[in-house]
């Protein structure tokens, strides 16, 4: 006994016989979980009813609003000008594609852009970056915000994860692959000419950069070549989660809060509270950028 469904979403469930006909069983608008069957035919399930939900403070703005579309939102990136969102569907909404929209902050109805699940934004706003994990392999898409038709991305015999950002300028992709039989590694992708060529030794996994160097495992790695160098401001309990165009430096995620440092200084200057304040349940945000700092070109997929 299976829980599956023809629209991917698993939603119903099924029982096979040892010839491989199955059988419907039940059918709900949620979706199902199966713990247990028993041989009289007595099933153990739950049915499954959540929501993923988008929320966001808009800059000049002191309170929070809705922005979900379905069932299943998510956020993968907001525009320089913070007045945009890029998200896909993934729920039932989305079906067994994906989807991918954007969405004005002021609370317009999203665009559906095509299938896909979002990666990333252009630094310019005109493309959105997409991964199409139902294609065989699965691919890269550049689909304009705007007018015109979608591109494929060139990748070579590398298969791409979803893990991808632009660089800064916007010519390049730093993405995370990997060629047949050897494990994933991080490479650079000129959106020109669709030269690929690797920037990190197989293991190494990042998109986060500044448009000179990856940043990952703590450290830089030179898009040129070289010896990564170790970030030597950064604490035990922060990670890396956007990269700014100045030479302020990243926004960290300690525990409870983001913050902008220096790439080699101690200084920190909290922005966002993102985690609750007593032990009652509160919504964590994904994606929301800093508004009393400079604003990160990329926030990480």
């Amino acid at each position: 006994m299976i829980g599956a469904s023809v629209s991917d979403t698993n939603n119903d469930l099924y029982a096979i016989n040892p010839f491989g006909l199955d059988r419907l069983i039940a059918r709900g608008a949620g979706r199902f979980n199966l713990f247990d069957a028993s041989p009289s035919g007595a099933i153990l399930a739950s049915r499954e009813d959540s929501r993923n939900g988008i929320i966001i403070r808009a800059p000049g703005e002191t309170s929070e609003r809705e922005l979900s579309w379905l069932d299943g939102s998510w956020v993968r990136d907001i525009s320089a000008d913070g007045r945009t969102i890029l998200f896909d569907e993934e729920g039932a909404g989305g079906g067994s594609t994906a989807r991918v929209l954007t969405r004005t902050v002021d609370g317009a109805p999203a665009t559906d852009l095509g299938p896909g699940n979002a990666v990333a934004l252009s630094p310019d706003g005109k493309w959105a970056l997409a991964r199409q994990r139902f294609m065989h392999p699965p691919r890269l898409v550049l689909i304009p915000t705007g007018a015109g038709q979608p591109r494929v991305v060139r990748t070579g015999n590398i298969e791409p994860a979803e893990r991808v950002a632009f660089t800064p300028d916007g010519r390049n992709l730093v993405m995370v692959g990997n060629a047949p039989g050897h494990p994933q590694r991080t490479y650079l992708c000129d959106l020109t000419t669709g030269q690929i060529r690797p920037i990190t030794d197989e293991r190494v996994l990042g998109a986060l950069n500044d448009g000179m160097s990856l940043i990952a495992k703590r450290k830089f790695y030179p898009f040129a070549g070289g010896p990564p160098k170790p970030i030597p401001s950064l604490h035990p309990d922060e990670r890396i989660h956007a990269s700014t165009a100045s030479a302020s430096g990243p926004a960290r995620t300690p525990p409870s809060f983001e913050s902008i440092s220096p790439l080699v200084s101690a200084r920190r200057s909290p922005t966002t509270t993102t985690a609750a304040q007593n032990n009652r349940s509160s919504p964590v945000r994904r994606g929301c950028r800093p508004t009393a700092a400079p604003t990160p070109t990329h926030t990480a997929p």
